[in-house]
């Protein structure tokens, strides 16, 4: 299951850019494009305690999905427009920053469970930090080499 589409990469694309141009031809670029921004998509969501693939996936997910789908394929296709390079990177470092959100507890994405209730929890593991009490070198260092 696809969060997103053909058509939803292009309604995405920079005024006057076409997904036929973007893949040179070969629109099973934009299927792989679509393919990698999902899997990095997942990568974030199972970090944060998410079943994935999401079914149905939140409007969010699948507009971040686009916006991370749409900046791969211009990078690989060699697009060089200024303004909207741009344009897709910050709309690629937002994707990015909610996800990582997302992947540390920050952000939750709103996903339905058969009861009604959200069905993402925390991450079950955790980091514990446990040091020894702190010991005192005085005397023991003279000094430089």
């Amino acid at each position: 299951m696809s969060y997103i589409s053909r058509e939803q990469l292009e309604r995405a694309l920079p005024d006057g850019g076409t997904l036929d141009a973007l893949c040179r031809g070969d629109l099973r670029r934009a299927d792989q494009a679509i393919d990698t921004a999902q899997g990095e998509v997942d990568g974030y969501l199972l970090s944060g305690g998410y079943t994935v693939p999401l079914n149905p996936a939140p409007e969010n997910v699948r507009n971040y999905t686009v916006d991370i789908a749409v900046w791969n394929l211009a990078v690989t296709s060699g697009l060089r427009d200024d303004a909207a390079d741009e344009a897709l990177k910050v709309k690629y470092e937002k994707a990015l920053d909610f996800l990582k959100g997302v992947a540390t507890g920050k952000y939750r994405v709103p996903v339905a469970a058969a009861g009604g209730e959200d069905e993402a929890a925390p991450p079950k593991a955790g980091i514990t930090v446990k040091s020894r009490k702190a010991v005192s070198l005085d005397g023991y260092w003279s000094g430089g080499i």
